[in-house]
């Protein structure tokens, strides 16, 4: 087999099962089960010549384990740190800096860091393939295609399959990777977590439009029905709170005799480390998969190896929409603005201090029955002005005045993209630790919705409002 059978147009990096459609995840999944038929002797000179830096700022067994054996299985050599300590991070060094030094060093880059959308960050500002080993508590892509491979060689299929993921779903990554891969397959997919700990709304929403989806507290309930039981610590690193901890750490114990309740059939896996939620008694039964499931990280991030082995990147900056506008002469009144929300725009618009400019308060309007206006002297809007109004106010209109009279007046839109508009609310993103323009996705309808680029966490209508700046 050639290195040259896993190049895959579909990606350029492997940052978030948002990313992947159906086909790509059975690519890979064909690709891992072909590396892992061949015998190990015939692959060593697979990735000669190849340089992997393994980035883990991030505490790592498993997952830094079975990519550094992946590696030098191929014959590809090494390079990278445990933790930041002892790096120049210590000494302040930004991320991006890292991964431009990293680049220069290596072909490949596998990352794990905290900050939820690093991957993604460093997706875009590197040359060389960025392959996610898990950011923060959004996602861990890699461990989701070995757990589909597991299942697919557990089970033969995927397909029709009651799976329940148990435990920390709020912070566990691998349930939020998994959970989103499985809604590609004809599974039953059920959430069993205390009240605390539940899966994250965005996620819940995404899935239901494919699978069913049955939230539960107790597994008991449901143990006789289920295929597989996907069980998760929970993260005492992921709490700012202690106490909350101390709360929720023995909600659930896997043991033997209850799994005895289900299915003949039934499967136990889990992404390891365990704590307390799995007891050791499970290890010598016909239900455990989880040690089968580790070792199935080799042939897995084999085949991810390989495909980042044939990428080609070139950075290109984003296009921008721009919204070409005549020179003003005289101004722009902004009208329509849902009463209240005068003061709120002016405070976001990007208006030297110099410019003139007024507001009208609660004004009679036929159409909203009562409205806002904004009046600014002599000033041109931006592209990123016209972006804000049409978030803080989609019924706004703007007139461009000259000589007293409207030539020209314009629909405010809710922009599909808003770059450096919207600050994300959640602390861990990448976005609040490293100098990045924010950017988010805007969802229309009804009800609006904004998903950041980077950690893909969602804000409501309200949430947005309050956070564009």
């Amino acid at each position: 087999m050639q290195r040259s059978e896993f190049s895959y147009p579909g990606l350029k990096d492997i940052v978030s099962i948002s990313d992947f459609k159906k086909q790509d995840l059975e690519w890979f999944l064909e690709k891992a089960e072909k590396i892992d038929k061949i015998p190990k002797k015939e692959k060593l000179n697979m990735l000669e010549g190849f340089t992997v830096a393994l980035l883990f700022f991030e505490p790592s067994t498993r997952t830094k384990l079975s990519f550094e054996t992946a590696a030098k299985n191929l014959g590809a050599s090494t390079i990278g740190f445990d933790s930041a300590i002892g790096t120049s991070m210590q000494k302040g060094e930004s991320l991006h800096d890292t991964i431009k030094t990293v680049e220069r060093y290596a072909d490949i880059i596998v990352m794990r860091n905290k900050l939820e959308g690093s991957a993604r960050f460093a997706a875009e500002i590197s040359k060389r393939p960025i392959i996610n080993a898990g950011d923060g508590a959004n996602q861990h892509p890699t461990q989701t295609l070995l757990d589909l491979y597991t299942i697919k060689k557990a089970f033969g299929k995927i397909d029709k399959l009651k799976i329940a993921l148990m435990g920390d779903l709020r912070y566990g990554r691998t349930v939020h990777s998994l959970s989103l891969a499985l809604r590609f397959f004809n599974v039953e997919q059920y959430y069993i977590s205390p009240k605390t700990l539940e899966m994250p709304s965005y996620i819940k929403e995404l899935v239901s439009e494919k699978n069913k989806v049955v939230e539960l507290n107790s597994l008991e309930d449901v143990i006789d029905e289920l295929d597989l039981i996907y069980c998760t610590r929970i993260q005492k690193e992921r709490f700012a709170d202690p106490m909350e901890y101390e709360k929720v750490k023995k909600s659930y114990t896997l043991t033997a005799e209850l799994l005895t309740k289900g299915k003949e059939s039934l499967k136990v896996m889990h992404p390891l480390p365990r704590v307390n939620e799995l007891d050791y008694n499970i290890d010598r039964t016909k239900y455990a998969l989880y040690f089968e499931q580790l070792q199935n990280g080799v042939p897995v991030r084999q085949a991810i190896l390989l495909w980042a082995s044939n990428v080609k990147k070139v950075l290109k900056m984003e296009e921008k929409e721009r919204i070409q506008l005549q020179a003003i002469k005289n101004g722009t009144a902004i009208d329509h603005i849902e009463a209240g929300k005068a003061l709120k725009l002016l405070e976001v618009l990007d208006i030297p201090e110099h410019i003139s400019k007024g507001i009208a308060m609660n004004v009679e309007s036929k159409k909203l029955g009562r409205k806002d206006l904004v009046f600014i002297d002599n000033f041109e809007l931006s592209q990123k002005d016209f972006a804000k109004i049409g978030l803080v106010s989609k019924n706004a209109t703007i007139n461009i005045i000259k000589d007293h009279k409207v030539v020209k007046k314009i629909k405010a839109e809710i922009p599909s993209v808003a770059v450096g508009i919207i600050k994300c609310m959640n602390p861990n993103c990448i976005t609040n630790h490293e100098k990045i323009e924010t950017k988010f996705y805007i969802f229309k309808g009804e009800n609006i919705k904004a998903k950041c680029h980077y950690c893909e966490r969602f804000l409501n209508e309200e949430e947005i409002f309050w956070s564009i700046k």
